[in-house]
């Protein structure tokens, strides 16, 4: 399969292929006139040269119908992970009444054997971070803090939180691009604090509408969260003096 996808990447013919990959010219060549039965059988998830016993019977069907299952979802974007897998395997199982299956880890772990599926990210995020400045910052933290009591020194975060996006782990078919689908935007901006104390002040909690629909008959005073909004759901210096003053005022 490796063969075939640079072949039709990079257009290389048997000769470069045989090179690239340390076979025989006329195998390269082979592999590439007989690409459509090897991606067939490689989509399968079948494996040539297993040589343990073929699923029978209701192990069969679940595994076959589970298999369809999770190929759509994947071919849709859909992120699936091993419990949902089980779930999924376990409704099968019910619907054409083997009522005794069991979807433990160790049938979850064999499917996936069998058809080659593996457990990745769909999407990383990482930020550098200059580690001098750090130690420069961490040097001089005492000295700002001395004369406070731990009660009155707080840190303060915000973080999105994304309420309808999708997983960004998901199971997936060996050599398959990891990718997913169009991840929702929606979210809400949070403010933590907390004291050195451990005491941990009310969230503020930054949504798009000054009363959300499913808010619209609730006092937002009786919120275990402080409601605030603007149209970009972001912290703004208003936002933040007014919260800044509340703070200071308690």
């Amino acid at each position: 399969m490796e063969v075939v996808n640079i072949a039709e990447q990079e257009s290389l013919n048997g000769r470069k292929l045989g090179e690239r990959f340390n076979i025989s010219k006329s195998q390269a060549a082979e592999m590439v006139k007989n690409k459509e039965i090897i991606r067939r059988q490689w989509q399968s998830g079948e494996n040539l040269d297993q040589k343990s016993a073929k699923l029978k019977g209701e192990a069969a069907q679940i595994d076959r119908v589970c298999f369809e299952w999770f190929a759509r979802a994947r071919n849709q974007k859909i992120p699936i992970s091993g419990p949902l897998i089980k779930t999924k395997a376990k409704e099968v199982a019910i619907e054409l009444g083997h009522r005794n299956f069991s979807a433990s880890d160790g049938w979850l772990n064999k499917w996936r054997r069998r058809h080659y599926i593996s457990f990745k990210s769909i999407s990383g995020e990482s930020a550098d971070v200059n580690q001098e400045d750090v130690n420069q910052f961490l040097e001089r933290l005492p000295g700002m803090l001395q004369g406070y009591r731990p009660k009155d020194i707080y840190n303060v975060d915000e973080s999105g939180l994304f309420f309808r996006a999708l997983p960004d782990k998901t199971l997936m078919l060996k050599g398959e691009k990891c990718t997913g689908g169009k991840m929702s935007k929606e979210r809400l901006t949070i403010l933590f604090c907390a004291n050195m104390a451990g005491d941990k002040e009310k969230l503020l909690v930054i949504g798009k509408a000054a009363r959300p629909r499913a808010l619209k008959n609730l006092p937002l005073k009786s919120l275990p969260a402080t409601w605030t909004s603007n149209k970009k759901v972001w912290m703004t210096r208003i936002i933040m003096t007014n919260w800044l003053l509340d703070i200071d005022k308690e």
